[in-house]
């Protein structure tokens, strides 16, 4: 069972069945013994004590740990006068629980509320997180801390638990010879562009591997990061584990935030895009201290950043992606060609300048540039190298959110329904939200949501697969039990053609709230938004 990919139908539904869900997945690693295959590099590698659970009403308030120390690794970066930039990856929950035998274990987690993007910085201690990491370009060090996994104890009579005896026992996390691994490159070529790439394998618990070759506790990230040292905007991409919550903070503002609380999105492999901006404090001009790598064209035009078209096509489709000669840019546009490997297939990228220095990939590695062509206007297309747009079929590539009609006709007209029956508080299974996802799901959605949401949204284009589709929204929604969530742009996150399929079931089966792309599915003719199940 998947959670609702829109902001509004099953939330409620699902928090109140997710901890039942994630019982089901803990059980084993809460029923074994610490598996002793090392040491940390400091302190003991476990420890016991009373301390119970940090407060959910104090998240400055420190966790723990019995005595155990955090694992906290240190990189280069290369020194700017900014303000920090922070990610977090933590549990809201306070615990999990699983029965071994007669007895109860129970995870204990990071018990902190989820922010949603815009709140102001909750200033959470570090060790409220599963993962918490720091870019200090003031001090020229990036901090990527894992912190212990501790579990606590009921006190049985019998069978049967009957209060908590207080006990605790906390784990180290897995050293960097078992399993963690971070690796952190910068480039520096391009002075209004540095390019961070951070590569992670977090093993955060010390509990055996019982699901056989895949290891509990193992959260996969890679981030890339494009800050311009002389305003401090900056652009965080990339793909990773699909658990815990996400957020990405700087300037006492959360930036960009993901939930993702269901743990079965790391044992099943799942993974999730990350596409945030933010803006960083200037406290004076940078001094690059890294030896600035050079390019095959020799100088770099900073105005058309190879190197950021290069990290932004690499950070959506994988680091084998190659550019093939230099990169053209006018009136905020730019193209450049890529290929997917070494000798493969080339194709044409284009991208938007979305603010001054900072770039977003439009569409790359389709035969007919059909979104580029909706987008961009036609004299661009034709300075940036000639690009012929196919002509408007009876189904025109872009659909107006002032055109679409809510129905079952078009995957537009069912999102269009969808937002519109939230916005109106109209949940009903006949007229109502609940009509306008998939069949199967109707009935359930009718018993598990209600309330009025906020906001405005507009609907755009759709991409068309056989049965599926994937709807371009913008807007701003804030619906009741959810986060709310945001889009500016109408191409972020849509998919190449070669892409649709993986994109298309990510979206479906991921626990991450998101307001675009929206996922359709046809059924007996008619089109409903996809909210999994």
């Amino acid at each position: 069972m998947s959670q609702l990919r829109s902001p509004s139908v099953y939330q409620e539904w699902w928090q109140r069945w997710r901890r039942v869900l994630r019982l089901v997945v803990l059980v084993p690693l809460l029923a074994g013994c610490p598996n002793g295959a090392g040491t940390p590099v400091t302190g003991p590698a476990s420890g016991q004590c009373t301390s119970g659970i940090p407060p959910v009403s104090s998240v400055t308030t420190p966790a723990t740990t019995c005595r155990v120390n955090a694992l906290a690794l240190q990189m280069a970066l290369p020194k700017a006068k900014l303000s920090p930039i922070e990610i977090d990856l933590y549990i809201q929950d306070d615990i999990t629980c699983g029965t071994s035998g007669v007895s109860v274990l129970c995870g204990v987690d990071d018990n902190r509320p989820y922010v949603n993007q815009i709140s102001p910085d909750p200033h959470a201690d570090p060790s409220r997180n599963r993962i918490h990491v720091i870019l200090d370009y003031a001090a020229g060090t990036l901090t990527f801390r894992i912190s212990p996994s501790c579990r606590i104890h009921p006190a049985n009579v019998g069978p049967l638990p009957v209060g908590w005896n207080g006990q605790k026992e906390c784990f180290a996390p897995k050293q960097t010879n078992e399993g963690t691994s971070l690796s952190v490159t910068t480039d520096t070529t391009n002075p209004k562009a540095w390019v961070t790439k951070i590569s992670s394998v977090a093993v955060q618990t010390n509990y055996p591997a019982v699901f056989g070759f895949i290891e509990p506790g193992q959260i996969h990230n890679d981030w890339t990061i494009i800050i311009d040292p002389t305003t401090g905007t900056y652009h965080l991409l990339g793909l990773g584990t699909d658990f815990p919550d996400f957020a990405l903070i700087s300037n006492n503002l959360v930036e960009c935030s993901d939930q993702a609380t269901h743990i079965t999105g790391m044992m099943l492999g799942n993974f999730r895009p990350y596409n945030c901006n933010g803006s960083t404090t200037v406290i004076g001009q940078p001094t690059p201290t890294t030896t600035p790598k050079s390019t095959p064209t020799g100088i770099e035009d900073y105005a058309c950043p190879a190197s950021t078209f290069l990290a932004l096509a690499q950070g959506k489709y994988g680091a084998s992606v190659a550019a093939v000669g230099p990169p053209k840019c006018a009136g905020g546009y730019a193209e450049e060609t890529f290929t997917p490997s070494p000798g493969g297939q080339q194709s044409p990228f284009f991208f938007k300048e979305i603010s001054p220095g900072q770039w977003t990939l439009i569409e790359g590695g389709d035969a007919v540039p059909t979104t580029a062509c909706a987008t961009m206007p036609a004299s661009v297309m034709t300075q940036l190298g000639g690009f012929s747009c196919p002509t408007p079929s009876a189904t025109p590539p872009t659909t107006p959110s002032n055109s679409v009609t809510a129905g079952h006709a078009t995957p537009q007209g069912a999102v269009y329904g969808l937002y519109r029956s939230e916005l109106a508080g109209n949940w009903s299974v006949t007229n109502g939200a609940c009509s306008y996802v998939q069949p199967d799901a109707q009935s359930i959605c009718a018993s598990s949501t209600g309330g009025t949401a906020t906001g405005t949204f507009s609907v755009h284009s759709a991409m068309i697969q056989g049965t599926e589709a994937l709807v371009e929204v913008t807007g701003r929604i804030c619906a009741p039990s959810s986060p709310c969530v945001s889009n500016s742009d109408p191409a972020s996150g849509m998919p190449s053609a070669a892409t649709f399929s993986q994109v298309y079931s990510n979206l479906v089966t991921s626990q991450a709230t998101i307001m675009s792309p929206a996922p359709a599915i046809q059924v007996g003719g008619q089109w409903y938004v996809n909210v999994g199940g």
